[in-house]
């Protein structure tokens, strides 16, 4: 008795107006190839959708034309959620009458893939509770105190946790793909796809460590000085207290505002601007690691070492042979 055909799973791709138009185009582009190796049994097929079945605008000059509404779509076997605009509070505005529809899919078991920042759209619906989850490096603050039942990491590319797929960035998107087309498809056919694109094998974890300063300079006040003498100064022993006093506050004053302005406790921020200092000496040229060490302002270059390794997460050597800036004639 021949069995009949088992039908493709349906694949659903959410687009939204004021993404990157990458995170819809490129997916698509590997998903449909992915299919296409399989001639006669395609394992999935994708719909594009859009909240209301308009066409979106996506770049500023992208459009991106659904076949359906969210409403009017077949039922999902699986969900892609593209790029959103990166702000947290558009993302929520913006979407949140498609969370009651995310919310009843996922309690039916349908997975979901998330681009960077839809995944706060999630985490606002409380359908990301006890998860862990990969979010842009420039978010990971906000979303930590937004959503703080949500484990986010900036550490990771992709992560995958109980039917939720997610990746720190649009430009994360194709490793995600990748990633799903492993999932969907198997191995042959994601090497397939690795090979035809030219693409590396989905990465997890992140190439380039994100930067520990996060925070914009101060504006005004007189935190802004501090900063400034900070920055001039930075390669040279500190003493904070006496610091303190230069500006005319007590310890207890200073540590606190520091702190309020800054993020960290002064020592911290001096050790993070040191060693992105380095970071960037690294990057650039071939300075040996002792004398990088003592050019942000440390003169035990194995202390150097250990704290590098300890914020940046591998040794100052390594980093640079990684992300050395090399010209093409270098190649």
């Amino acid at each position: 008795m021949t069995r009949p055909p088992v039908p493709p799973r349906h694949l659903v791709l959410a687009s939204f107006a004021g993404g990157n138009a990458s995170t819809v185009t490129g997916p698509l582009e590997i998903l449909d190839f992915a299919a296409r190796q399989f001639a006669h049994a395609p394992p999935f097929e994708v719909s594009v959708i859009t909240r209301d079945g308009a066409a979106v605008t996506c770049d500023g000059c992208v459009t991106i034309t659904p076949v359906a509404s969210i409403a009017d779509a077949r039922a999902a076997d699986f969900i892609f959620l593209a790029g959103m605009p990166c702000n947290v509070d558009e993302v929520i505005e913006a979407n949140a009458g498609i969370l009651g529809w995310l919310a009843a899919e996922m309690a039916r078991g349908v997975p979901v893939a998330t681009v960077c920042p839809s995944q706060a759209l999630l985490a606002h619906g409380g359908l990301l509770d006890g998860r862990t989850v990969a979010m842009h490096w420039s978010l990971i603050d906000e979303v930590r105190q937004r959503f703080p039942r949500v484990d986010w990491t900036a550490e990771r590319m992709v992560v995958e946790d109980h039917g939720i797929y997610s990746c720190c960035g649009a430009s994360a998107t194709i490793d995600l793909t990748l990633y799903l087309v492993d999932r969907l498809c198997g191995r042959d056919t994601l090497l397939a796809c690795a090979q035809w694109f030219l693409a590396d094998l989905p990465r997890v974890r992140q190439n380039v460590p994100p930067p520990m300063l996060q925070r914009a300079g101060i504006e005004a006040g007189s935190m802004a000085a501090v900063e400034s003498w900070i920055l001039g100064h930075f390669h040279q022993p500190i003493h904070f207290e006496r610091l303190a006093a230069d500006f005319g506050m007590s310890w207890r004053t200073f540590y606190r505002r520091f702190q309020e302005a800054f993020g960290d406790p002064p020592k911290v921020y001096l050790q993070k601007l040191r060693l992105n200092a380095a970071r960037r000496l690294l990057e650039h040229d071939n300075t040996p690691i002792d004398q990088v060490a003592a050019r942000v302002g440390y003169a035990d270059a194995a202390f150097f070492r250990t704290l590098f390794k300890r914020y940046v997460g591998m040794t100052p050597s390594r980093y640079r042979e990684s992300f050395r800036f090399r010209s093409v004639a270098e190649a």
